[in-house]
């Protein structure tokens, strides 16, 4: 009798704990979401501007976009903004001689070890000002 309540017990905790390991299994996980960025330029004042959106909400405020212009061999940044709530971002730059503009959002990781939100970095179409 003795021996059957050990097997017992032992099966039981060995039950426990592959339900443990399973529940920690069954919660993590990794969900990505597409962003997408848009450029705009104003000459009065000079200045680029644009949107982000996303279908995840936690994905458009506060994401840090960088304007860049096409060179040859690595583009140039010019400067970079964080989108406000609603995801516009504003950045202030003469535009010299003209050229090839874009816009970059970074990726945003919104979660944790083993529960991650993903937020897509994204390019935007290029905008030729000459």
């Amino acid at each position: 009798m003795m021996r059957f309540r050990t097997i017992l017990a032992l099966a039981a905790t060995t039950a426990v704990a592959l339900l443990a390991i399973g529940a920690g299994v069954a919660s993590a996980h990794t969900v990505r979401f597409d962003s997408e960025v848009t450029i705009e330029y104003s000459a009065d004042p000079s200045t680029f501007f644009g949107t982000v959106s996303s279908p995840r909400v936690g994905c458009v405020p506060r994401r840090l976009v960088t304007l860049y212009e096409e060179a040859p061999g690595a583009d140039t940044a010019l400067g970079s903004d964080r989108t406000n709530q609603e995801g516009d971002w504003r950045i202030p730059e003469p535009l010299g001689d003209g050229g090839i503009f874009y816009a970059r959002v970074a990726r945003r990781d919104m979660g944790g070890p083993g529960h991650d939100h993903i937020c897509k970095a994204a390019k935007s179409d290029g905008l030729a000002i000459f």
